[in-house]
Formats: structure tokens, C-alpha cells, sequence
């Protein structure tokens, strides 16, 4: 009986070696996770958002170039060496086992052949599924920006220009309002753009300063450049929890770094709370499109008005 659960074992692994490197993949993956989760625990006073974002897109982007660097179990030991030692390990089992045995081996691995799917298949296909939402949401954000009104407002053009100013931004950045978006959103590198819902023209002018500056601190930090490059990532080794999680923290910590940024532009914690309950009231049917952030996202608000 142990015989043939060695055999099956062996056919297991002849049949997909990719199984090694999966589980050693994910054992890293944790061990960085306990390092970035404890350093973010033992020095939560001292660290602020900026360098809280910055271990988590680490965390993130180590982890999704572990497959390109050389392999090595975290034991030291070479992924090839361990794949050689269970092919020595298999032939010679298979030779001191019985002709019965041997022979019992092959229908297992005809078996497995036949009926498993390819593992490259079973990875891809998610994989897939995953950049073409991507790839739908990032269409639909520059439809949304083509339908949208370019602001003509001389008052708010000039409030944006000394913005970004204040906040060393030296790229031009479009202001534009839409029926449709549900909440303001921002986007783009080279010629980025704020896309605020045409009601928040109704916003008084400290409450729309707080918007605004939350948004274009986004535009400054390419949260959503980094964002997408951690989407594509997590997409590509969609298996890997620890990467989702990583993802989720960049989200929720690069909100926190844009809050913080509104309050050295001078408003109070109390004002800015008040700010955010107004943004969350208008906005609450607003529904979070993969590659932009949301400035009254359900996973960040509650901690952010306390």
C-alpha cells in the first residue's frame, strides 16, 4: 500500500513538477507577508501612509518577481536539484518494486494525462478572465471621459492651477464633470484628469479644495499607475492570496496618504470628517471600477472619519 501511494505521489509529480514550485512559491509569498505585516505592526505610530504604502507595494511587487529571480527553495536548496532527486528517488523506486508495481504506475499517469486538465490551462484561464476586466474597466473610463464637459470655469481652472502648484505637480491636469459618474475620480499619466459628478458644483468652496486637493494628491503619487501594475500582477498569480491582500492594502493606505495631504493644505481633522460624511451622502450608490480609487471607498471610510 505505501508502494503504490509513492507511485501515485511520483505520477503526480511527473505528471505536473509545476506543483513544487507553486507550493514554494506560496511559502515565500507568506514569509514576506510576515515581514511587511510586522514591521507595519511594531512601528504603526511611526510610520505615516506614504511609507506604509510604499512596504505594501513592495510587498507586492517582490512577491510578483519571485518566479523571475533564481530558484531556490527556502530551504537553499536549487528547485532543479529537488526536481533531479525525486526523478532519481522515482526511477529507483521503481526499479526495486515488483514488475506488478511498475506496471500499475503507468495506467495512473495515462490516467492523470487524460482527465486532468493542462495545470497551464487551469492558471490561464483566471488569468484572462481577470485583465480583460481590467481592460473593460479602463475603456470605460475613457468613454466616460469623452462624454464628459471640460470645465470652462475660470475660477476653478485657477484654483486647480495654484493646487497643483501647492502640490508640486508640474503636468497639466483636465478638469471635467459628468452625469455619470457616480463619484470623483482621477486617472492618467502623462495628461492626467479629474472627472468630478456635475452636482459637485454644489459643493461649497472648502468642501470641493478637499476634493480636489484628494484627488490631484492621487494624480502626484501615479496611485494609478500602481495601482494597475498591483492588479496585473495579482491577475497573473491569481492564486496567491497574500498578493490580493497586498493589493487591498496599497487601495485603502493610498487614501489614507491623500487625507493626510488635504489636512497639511489646512483643514482640520473635524472639517475633513465632515467633508468626507457630505462626499459619502451624495455619493453612496458610487460603485469602485478596478483601476481608479474612490475617495468614500466602503473597505478605507469608516477609519478615515474617526
Amino acid at each position: 500500500m505505501t508502494a503504490s501511494l509513492l507511485n501515485t505521489l511520483i505520477a503526480l509529480h511527473q505528471f505536473s513538477p509545476l506543483l513544487v514550485e507553486l507550493v514554494d512559491y506560496l511559502a515565500k509569498s507568506v514569509f514576506i507577508f510576515i515581514l511587511v505585516f510586522s514591521i507595519n505592526k511594531l512601528f504603526k505610530e511611526l510610520l505615516d501612509a506614504t511609507t506604509k504604502h510604499l512596504l505594501w507595494s513592495c510587498l507586492v511587487f517582490t512577491i510578483a518577481l519571485i518566479p523571475l529571480l533564481p530558484h531556490v527553495t527556502l530551504d537553499g536548496q536549487s528547485t532543479a536539484n529537488l526536481d533531479a532527486s525525486i526523478d532519481i528517488f522515482s526511477t529507483t523506486l521503481l526499479q526495486d518494486s515488483s514488475p506488478s508495481a511498475a506496471t500499475a504506475t503507468e495506467p495512473k499517469q495515462a490516467f492523470l494525462a487524460n482527465w486532468l486538465p493542462s495545470p497551464w490551462l487551469l492558471i490561464l484561464l483566471p488569468t484572462l478572465y481577470l485583465l480583460t476586466t481590467l481592460l473593460i474597466s479602463m475603456l470605460r473610463v475613457i468613454v466616460l471621459s469623452r462624454q464628459a464637459t471640460l470645465n470652462t470655469d475660470l475660477k476653478l481652472i485657477v484654483k486647480i492651477g495654484l493646487l497643483r502648484r501647492k502640490l508640486n505637480i508640474s503636468r497639466r491636469v483636465v478638469l471635467k464633470f459628468s452625469d455619470t459618474v457616480a463619484t470623483p475620480l482621477s486617472f492618467g499619466l502623462i495628461r492626467p484628469e479629474i472627472i468630478l459628478p456635475s452636482n459637485a458644483k454644489d459643493l461649497d468652496n472648502a468642501t470641493l479644495d478637499s476634493v480636489l486637493v484628494h484627488e490631484l494628491s492621487h494624480i502626484k503619487r501615479l496611485d494609478w499607475l500602481t495601482v494597475i501594475l498591483a492588479y496585473i500582477a495579482s491577475s497573473i498569480a491569481w492564486f496567491n492570496p497574500v498578493l490580493w491582500y497586498g493589493l487591498k492594502r496599497m487601495r485603502c493606505i493610498a487614501e489614507d496618504a491623500c487625507d493626510d495631504e488635504v489636512l497639511r493644505q489646512g483643514r482640520s481633522s473635524a472639517e475633513y470628517a465632515h467633508d468626507l460624511i457630505e462626499i459619502a451622502h451624495r455619493y453612496k450608490d458610487a460603485q469602485e471600477l478596478v483601476h481608479t480609487q474612490n475617495i468614500v471607498a466602503p473597505g478605507s471610510f469608516k477609519h478615515r472619519i474617526q
